[in-house]
């Protein structure tokens, strides 16, 4: 008798356990539907290149530089690490340090796209920017309008730079210059189950399994 009073607190304690942690904007029934939410993010262009296979290699893009040498080239591709969920770009600004112009007429050209799970590019958006003419290496940001991009869950979010000339080069990779780029846009995931609820799920079960055998054993 003792034993099953145990077993029958227990179980209570367990049952208001799950009706208290379970979030209130967690609604069971919705499970398996999208839900979108704003993201704003920076992506840093660091020095580290990823093999990309058949696709070739790409710097990483990740939410911190991690500083090392600093790199400079005319012409270079970035990859993001692959998304956790399905994303749609709404805006781009691309920040980069470049070497000083002199003069007008020399163009950074953008392309912003996506890689699939095969490593296959596909671009959604092309982009042409007037080089900032300075006295200095110039930090200069350059807003892209690329309503539409739609990156899957898995894919890895692409950009190519290229400048107009081969004697003018962007530099990125340290903590110097951080060039990089700031974007928002819409994310979109499924909710699971909560995994904080599966050991007093299993818990609860072992209890009910505990006094059925209990009864028999009785009977």
């Amino acid at each position: 008798m003792k034993l099953k009073k145990i077993l029958y607190i227990s179980i209570l304690a367990l049952l208001q356990a799950l009706l208290f942690s379970i979030p209130i904007t967690i609604s069971i029934e919705n499970l398996g539907e999208f839900h979108p939410f704003s993201q704003d993010q920076t992506l840093y262009f660091n020095a580290e290149e990823i093999d990309l296979l058949d696709h070739g290699g790409a710097f990483l893009m990740d939410t911190t530089l991690n500083s090392g040498t600093m790199k400079e080239s005319n012409k270079a591709e970035f990859v993001s690490l692959p998304l956790a969920s399905n994303f749609t770009f709404s805006n781009l600004t691309v920040i980069v340090y470049h070497t000083l112009i002199s003069s007008d007429g020399y163009q950074l050209w953008i392309k912003a796209g996506w890689l699939d799970i095969q490593n296959q590019s596909h671009v959604a958006h092309l982009d042409y920017e007037n080089l900032e003419v300075g006295t200095q290496v110039t930090l200069h940001p350059f807003a892209v309008d690329c309503c539409g991009i739609e990156v899957s869950e898995g894919q890895r979010f692409w950009l190519e730079l290229q400048t107009s000339s081969s004697d003018v080069n962007f530099f990125w990779g340290n903590l110097a210059h951080g060039s990089g780029v700031s974007y928002n846009g819409t994310a979109s995931f499924i909710p699971e189950l909560p995994s904080f609820l599966v050991l007093p799920i299993l818990m609860l079960f072992t209890l009910v399994a505990v006094i059925i055998k209990t009864r028999s054993r009785i009977r």
